[in-house]
């Protein structure tokens, strides 16, 4: 008996590290589906706000109608797999959208529409408002997924707290 008391101990290190490194691997698919499924469930929206209000209106609020979808997502999944990580996925979301951004920013010198890079970062990255810069793609390219990653933990977040998942 004491033996296999010894060996279960010896095991959970290796159980413990196990679950670590699937724990962190379900990051990754955790990021792509709050990116993508975000942004394809929030396009529609976008597109119908941009039809029904004026651009600087719909520019203004397209990124709270973003969040949506994407908080309902990462509500569902936390509560069917229980996914802490869920909660985490605006981490990584954030920081690459930081390293393109702030370079782009950084880089900008105004040459070619003459904004100031605080307008340049607003036209760009924030709002989506169509202008002659660049190819304006930095915001479904960049932004909407980020957003959907936050939108998403936010909702895992919730989820959590309203539904803990059952301690066996």
């Amino acid at each position: 008996m004491p033996e296999s008391s010894i060996e279960s101990q010896s095991e959970s290190p290796k159980r413990r590290a196990l679950h670590t490194l699937l724990k962190g691997l379900a990051f990754v698919p955790n990021l792509v589906f709050a990116a993508i499924a975000g942004s394809l469930l929030a396009a529609p929206i976008s597109l119908l706000l941009f039809h029904i209000f004026p651009s600087a209106v719909a520019a203004c609020i397209q990124d709270v109608t973003t969040l949506l979808p994407a908080f309902g997502l990462g509500y569902l999944v936390a509560r069917k797999f229980h996914h802490s990580v869920a909660r985490w996925i605006w981490l990584p979301a954030m920081a690459l959208w930081l390293l393109v951004v702030l370079p782009d920013v950084a880089s900008y010198t105004g040459q070619t529409c003459g904004l100031s890079r605080s307008q340049y970062f607003l036209h760009e990255f924030a709002f989506d408002i169509r202008t002659n810069c660049d190819e304006g793609l930095a915001w479904p390219l960049y932004t909407l997924p980020t957003l959907c990653c936050i939108g998403y933990s936010l909702g895992a977040k919730f989820a959590a707290r309203r539904h803990p998942p059952n301690q066996e």
